[in-house]
């Protein structure tokens, strides 16, 4: 059967209805027009974002427990985003607010607060390129190397996150929480702004 749908008109409801009346392939339906989107406040955002990172790490009923794991960064590559601003001022002629640009860099664990962040772990489909272009130290290639990452890291694929408890920065070692006992399966890690406590 066909189905025509009519969104909050009442005249072409009728008269279609009346049409196809004796038709017995084709239903009219009338719906009434959707009030629109409902703005949540930051609050009850950060709510359904805590409830989303504690559903992955301990299930849908609060019934399953995380692995305590460390993860020597010596043994992995950990990449931070970083958002800048750029202000107004330096922006082309004509522009009318403030830009945000994304910026992918190798991460200097101690320079960042760690604690409560949530890292992803990618699956890089071509990290040993990327890994060339870090040990090479000329720096004619430093514009083609962060292109590289920043096309790399953007279409990788996230295999599952982590929750970090702590950076032990004498060991260079990050104790994570993990949904699996048996640790990281990728040396790729990503971490952002996004926190979560337990």
């Amino acid at each position: 059967a066909d189905i025509i749908v009519i969104i909050d008109y009442e005249k072409l409801y009728i008269k279609l209805a009346e049409e196809y009346k004796d038709t017995p392939n084709i239903k009219v339906i009338k719906l009434p027009r959707s009030s629109g989107v409902i703005s949540s406040d930051e609050m009850h955002r950060n709510m359904l974002k805590n409830l989303s990172y504690k559903k992955y790490f301990n299930g849908r009923f609060g019934n399953l427990d995380t692995f305590e794991i460390g993860l020597n960064l010596n043994e992995y590559k950990l990449y931070a985003i970083e958002i800048v601003t750029i202000p107004l001022s330096a922006l082309p002629m004509g522009a009318r607010e403030d830009s945000q640009k994304v910026i992918i860099k190798l991460a200097e664990p101690d320079k960042l607060q760690l604690q409560n962040r949530i890292i992803g772990v990618l699956d890089l489909l071509d990290g040993d390129k990327l890994e060339a272009f870090e040990k090479d130290s000329n720096s004619d290639n430093k514009h083609e190397y962060s292109y590289l990452l920043q096309e790399m890291i953007s279409t990788s694929v996230c295999r599952g996150l982590v929750h970090v408890n702590y950076y032990d920065a004498d060991k260079n070692t990050l104790i994570v929480n993990a949904t699996s006992p048996d640790g990281v399966k990728s040396k790729y890690l990503i971490v952002g702004e996004i926190t979560y406590e337990k």
